[in-house]
């Protein structure tokens, strides 16, 4: 995720500062590209995003100015996808919701809780007679943000870790990731009696030999590294920052799509050839609905996020 502006996190007293038209779009696998009204099941789909393969990711925003991301024109073959933007104040919450659902269900999509630790300070929590959320201990946040996931029905949490929007202490940002990591990620306890276990992803623009990270590194299911404006010669290195803790296949590289680098330089492209030749986990794309309808209004159906797909899981020629 993108940085936008600078805070910290208030901690507890005890703590420190912490357009298509209904036409059928194949997508890159020939299945249904969803942008029909009724979202129904695919078999295969459901059998391909179960297998092993390269992940494709990308956060969506209903934020100023983005208002063509259609979330059930997303393409089928995307496998995870970060709300951003604390959609749940959107009147249309529910009704989006329920796209969600169906993509989950028919189409196997996660969808993925985005934002900042500030979060479960001002966003999850006990709200005042103002309607505010002003928590002063971060664990009532962490509790609040379970319960939000588990009545939204969605499939885990993401928290952007940047310098500047994370707690000065590295002893504090490794208290949060700890208490996070009881109800999210692979060392999590099953909140519901599916056993499915809630997604932890840790988000960074960071190496991995930040201190937190090497600390609590077995928390988290996947890596997303906010690759922007970058080349994809540099990842490899960076990825080797990680190695000794994350094996390549929890390994995603990220491209920026909201001011368009991420297709205009031919990036998300490199990256996806990279992520293949290197054997990683995948890619993602911050603002992934600007490759449904960019700046200047020009649509392209997601077409490089298509190709990007394709690139990383080839479809299988029929004999």
């Amino acid at each position: 995720m993108k940085k936008v502006s600078n805070f910290l996190v208030v901690l507890g007293v005890a703590s420190l500062m912490t357009m298509p038209s209904c036409k059928k779009i194949l997508d890159e696998l020939g299945n249904s590209a969803g942008n029909n009204p009724g979202i129904s099941a695919n078999v295969k789909l459901i059998e391909y995003k179960n297998s092993d393969h390269r992940l494709m990711g990308g956060y969506f925003s209903r934020e100023t100015g983005d208002t063509a991301g259609i979330l059930n024109l997303i393409p089928d073959s995307v496998d995870i996808i970060n709300i951003w933007g604390r959609q749940e104040n959107s009147a249309d919450w529910e009704q989006e919701l329920q796209i969600i659902h169906d993509l989950q269900k028919n189409k196997g999509m996660k969808f993925i809780v985005t934002g900042w630790l500030d979060d479960l300070n001002s966003r999850f929590g006990p709200k005042d007679a103002s309607g505010a959320v002003n928590n002063k201990n971060w664990r009532t946040g962490v509790t609040a943000l379970r319960d939000s996931v588990i009545k939204w029905k969605l499939d885990g949490i993401d928290f952007d870790i940047e310098p500047g929007i994370i707690p000065e202490s590295n002893d504090s940002l490794v208290a949060i990731m700890t208490e996070l990591a009881k109800y999210f990620g692979p060392t999590s306890t099953p909140p519901t009696l599916s056993n499915a276990k809630l997604m932890f992803i840790w988000d960074t623009n960071m190496d991995g030999n930040f201190a937190p990270y090497t600390k609590t590194y077995k928390n988290y299911d996947l890596v997303y590294l906010q690759a922007y404006w970058r080349n994809a010669n540099s990842l490899t290195n960076t990825y080797n920052t990680f190695k000794n803790y994350i094996p390549q296949s929890k390994f995603l590289a990220g491209v920026d799509f909201e001011d368009e680098t991420g297709f205009a330089s031919n990036q998300m492209p490199a990256y996806a050839a990279w992520a293949t030749s290197q054997n990683m986990g995948g890619v993602f794309s911050y603002k992934i609905e600007r490759d449904y309808a960019n700046q200047s209004g020009s649509f392209s159906s997601y077409a490089i996020t298509r190709a990007a797909i394709q690139t990383m899981n080839p479809a299988k020629k029929n004999k």
